[in-house]
């Protein structure tokens, strides 16, 4: 059949996650979005078991990784432009492959397997400069515990074009760092492994069966002193292309190191003739492809790169460009080395896909004896330490992948069914469902009963032919254990599935559990359900993530909290109670986060008074400008060196200035979770921060993932952050200025003045400035002014603003406060003005400034007839109810003789 209809309909209202874990058998293997292992799934954990995600592991359990991180590149030609869209790059943390909903694109089904996941990703959220290919990605994963199949991990990957156009040339291609450790050497143990391919038939007696096998090892595998030993890594990790769906015309295998060091930055290329001359990539490479271009190419180009360990043998002479003599000798016994897999290429026509079948196999026993490379290892004689390797247990494994595959995924046991649930109480039952297998063996299915040792028992000796099951407990007051398992054809049975707990007797939930505020007080509401005859509902209530307590009862079908304080979060759950005094499993959570917003607006500082930094930045001007907004309206101040403010403190404020453009490092986690907290309940915020990761010489590219702080609560897609340019001791700054994209705000210029002296001093504008590409739902507010109008800096978005139902925002990704200061003073007026601060106190002239030419209109008012104040309450500048002589008296006092600040009773 082919590959693409083998797993059709597999995919329905699963749980969703941002990650899946194989480990049912021996290779335990993260797998999510175009991604395989933990290195490039950051703060990855595994929602089964909630432990963090580890590299991929031979054998599961133990501490040998293998895989720091592989990634699937699809590269392809679109009207003439080559694009190539990868789930990491491996280098410079370019990714381009993305779920579309924030929890995840990962399912675990259980159609086949022990363990069995389809992810989903798209690249159409590719970060700037790096269009996308325009595909979606889905990878199928299966693997088992079945002792003769449990070393390796299949995975069909199907792409798919989003385009309206065809796309041509298309190639795909599985990126790996493979990293061979025992956790024990983690700071070197990546830094001596090898890499190499086999060109070989799966089958010696079949010419048709040709393959292409790439795969990594160990060096020597960490022996002893004298033997193997627990620390030891003698098996290696593997992949090949088992099936596509089109026809497969090239298989490439392409090996290199990335490194600092220019030597070690290499990886083999064929020297090329006046047809196919050699391609150097950007910066000179030899090893890592830097453009979009390289990356297609090393996936295109006809390659099969000979193995690392011969790197000293091949010469211009067998047509390879030789590496440098030290370079060749150093990368010939280990290095941390990369590889790429490809094969294509083939043609998409608009909404089509494609699909194929990667095997991941770990092999084990690759190194025979200890002491086999000190002893065999010569890299001028490579051969002889090649052949002390055991290659028959690598190929042995493939060839069963392979058998499973031909199979249809049938040869190993039956997995367990997925899904079980508990679809209702009957008066002498319990109903259960499950989601069906899809083995085209299966013959049905059994339900199964925990005994009393903690063993699984037939609930009837009879087999199920669907889905449901119906169990009937001899006691209705007692709890049980329930799980079910598949049966094959051949009458095989698989392991169980997650069991259910069951308390027979137990009333059912209540339906509809909501949640409202008012006010303050947090209101729950919900619908019994029609056979529990309740007595009571009780109520569990916790705070934040703190265990759940029995809070209180009600008989009503509604509950409201008054013991609740602002900037705590409330979670409850509801649990219906029957007259045999059981409870019914609880619903919810649902949660609230009260916000009391009272206290006006709060000037949040995280720029550490007297810390030295590399930058321009100097406290004084933020003073200053803060000062600016205070003298007008009531803003209170608060700076991070007296502590991270948390979230119970930013409730009691209607607005929240956050002033970060002393660059250092990015927002702390803490103030990150407390300003989602905040937001999304309904805060409001001004950002002025001038960068989200610590100083660097490059400009960087970050892509925010849905679910991330800045992507779902700062609309931003990703953002760019210019490095220094660093010539003759000296910072040479590119940013001149802001152009607003609205009327209301003010063109802003670079002060240089305001510059802080250092002992790096700054030369030019300012540096390190980036800019910013807003998701769809926010607005461009300014645009980066370079001091090079052909720099792809110029013009870009450094300034949005986000005016949602649920909350309102602002950011600027520039220093306002290095900005000239009647413009800098202007916009921060303008922007607290937007968020809802009465900033016109005083402002009588209606001129964005409170001056003497203010006090003379109001004179001219109150004693010569003039014309009265288009706002009057903004001339009330001593919040007296009246516009008289004290308002003139007081404003003039506030200008000229430093006296209190304006109170117009908006302000207040």
């Amino acid at each position: 059949a082919p590959v693409a209809a083998r797993f059709q309909d597999t995919v329905g209202t699963r749980d969703l996650r941002l990650i899946g874990v194989h480990d049912a058998g021996d290779l335990y293997l993260p797998i999510s979005a175009g991604l395989i292992s933990d290195g490039f799934n950051y703060s990855a954990s595994d929602p089964e078991t909630n432990n963090p995600t580890r590299p991929v592991t031979f054998p599961t359990g133990s501490r040998r990784g293998y895989v720091f991180g592989s990634a699937l590149w699809v590269g392809g030609i679109v009207d003439g432009d080559t694009l190539v869209s990868v789930a990491m790059d491996g280098w410079l943390n370019i990714r381009q492959f993305f779920t579309e909903d924030p929890r995840g694109g990962t399912r675990r089904i259980g159609d086949y397997a022990d363990d069995e996941f389809v992810s989903t990703a798209v690249d159409s959220f590719a970060p700037v400069n790096y269009p996308p290919l325009g595909v979606a990605l889905t990878a199928h994963s299966s693997s088992w515990a079945d002792t003769l199949y449990d070393n390796f991990v299949l995975i069909t990957y199907t792409v798919r074009n989003l385009r309206d156009r065809p796309l041509a040339g298309v190639w795909a291609g599985l990126y790996m760092d493979n990293d061979i450790y025992h956790q024990v050497n983690q700071t070197i143990g990546y830094n001596d492994d090898c890499s190499g391919v086999l060109d070989t038939l799966l089958f010696d007696d079949d010419p048709a069966s040709r393959t292409l096998i790439g795969y990594s090892y160990d060096n020597d595998g960490d022996p002893g002193e004298s033997a193997w030993d627990s620390t030891s890594v003698v098996d290696a990790i593997s992949v090949r292309l088992v099936e596509a769906s089109v026809p497969i015309a090239t298989r490439n295998f392409n090996w290199w190191i990335n490194n600092y060091v220019d030597y070690s930055d290499f990886g083999p290329h064929h020297l090329g003739t006046p047809e196919d001359p050699l391609r150097f990539f950007a910066d000179s490479n030899l090893g890592y492809p830097v453009t979009e271009g390289d990356k297609y190419y090393l996936l295109a180009h006809p390659e099969i790169d000979y193995d690392q360990i011969e790197t000293a043998v091949h010469d211009s002479s067998e047509g390879w460009l030789p590496p440098s003599t030290e370079s060749a000798l150093d990368l010939a016994n280990g290095y941390d080395t990369r590889f790429v897999y490809s094969f294509g290429p083939f043609d998409l026509a608009a909404g089509d896909s494609v699909s194929f079948t990667l095997a991941i196999v770990a092999a084990d026993r690759l190194h025979r004896e200890p002491n086999d490379f000190a002893t065999w290892f010569d890299p001028l004689q490579p051969d002889v330490f090649r052949d002390r390797l055991d290659i028959g247990s690598l190929m042995r494994q493939h060839r069963r992948a392979d058998s499973v595959w031909k199979s249809g995924l049938t040869l190993p046991n039956p997995g367990p069914p997925q899904g079980l649930t508990v679809a209702d109480y009957g008066e002498s039952s319990v109903r259960l469902t499950w989601w069906p297998c899809r083995r085209p063996d299966l013959a049905g299915y059994y339900l199964y009963v925990q005994g009393s040792m903690g063993q699984w028992l037939r609930t009837s000796p009879y087999m199920l032919t669907d889905t449901t099951g119906l169990f009937y407990p001899p006691d209705p007051s007692m709890v049980y254990h329930l799980a079910v398992g598949a049966v094959d054809s051949l009458g095989r049975t698989s392991g169980v599935s997650v069991q259910v707990t069951v308390l027979p007797g137990r009333p059912q939930p209540v339906d509809s559990l909501k949640l409202h505020m008012d006010g303050m007080t947090p209101e729950i509401s919900w619908i019994p359900h029609d056979n529990a005859a309740p007595q009571a509902f009780i109520i569990y209530r916790c705070v934040w993530k703190e265990p759940y307590i029995a809070y209180d009862s009600t008989a009503a079908w509604s509950y409201r909290d008054l013991r609740v304080e602002s900037g705590v979060q409330y979670n409850y759950r509801v649990t219906t109670k029957n007259r045999l005094g059981l409870e019914s499993y609880p619903a919810g959570p649902v949660n609230a986060i009260l916000l009391a917003r009272d206290r006006g607006t709060l000037f949040y500082s995280l720029n550490r008074p007297g810390q030295p930094n590399s930058g321009p930045f100097q406290n004084q001007y933020l003073d200053e400008l803060y000062q600016s907004a205070a003298d007008v309206a009531p803003i209170a101040w608060y700076n991070q060196a007296e502590g991270t403010m948390g979230l119970k403190q930013m409730a009691d404020y209607s607005l929240i200035v956050l002033d970060w453009e002393k660059r250092e490092d990015g927002l702390p986690l803490g103030i990150v979770d407390s300003l989602r907290y905040y937001l999304s309940n309904g805060g409001t915020a001004v950002f002025i921060l001038l960068s989200t990761e610590s100083i660097t010489s490059t400009r960087k590219v970050y892509r925010y993932a849905a679910g991330s702080f800045f992507h779902d609560i700062l609309k931003l897609d990703s953002a760019v952050t210019n490095g220094y340019n660093l010539q003759d001791g000296a910072f040479h700054g590119d940013l001149t200025g802001c152009q607003p994209v609205t009327p209301e705000y003010p063109v802003l210029l670079a002060d240089t003045l305001k510059f802080r002296t250092s002992m790096i001093p700054v030369h030019g504008f300012i540096p390190m400035a980036g800019y910013l590409f807003p998701t769809a739902e926010a607005e461009p507010l300014y645009r980066y002014v370079s001091a090079c109008p052909d720099s792809i800096s110029h013009g870009q978005c450094n300034g949005i603003r986000y005016d949602g139902d649920d909350y309102r925002f602002l950011l600027f990704t520039f220093p306002l406060s290095l900005m000239k200061s009647v413009g800098a003073r202007r916009a921060l007026r303008q922007a607290l003005t937007d968020m809802g601060v009465d900033m016109g106190c005083g402002d009588i002239c209606v001129d964005d400034a409170v001056t003497v030419g203010d006090a003379v209109t109001l004179i001219n008012y109150l004693y010569r007839g003039g014309p009265p104040p288009a706002v009057p309450a903004h001339a009330d500048v001593d919040g007296s109810g009246a516009v008289d002589v004290g308002d003139a008296v007081y404003l003039v006092n506030f200008l000229f003789q430093d006296g209190p600040r304006l109170i117009c009773p908006q302000s207040r």
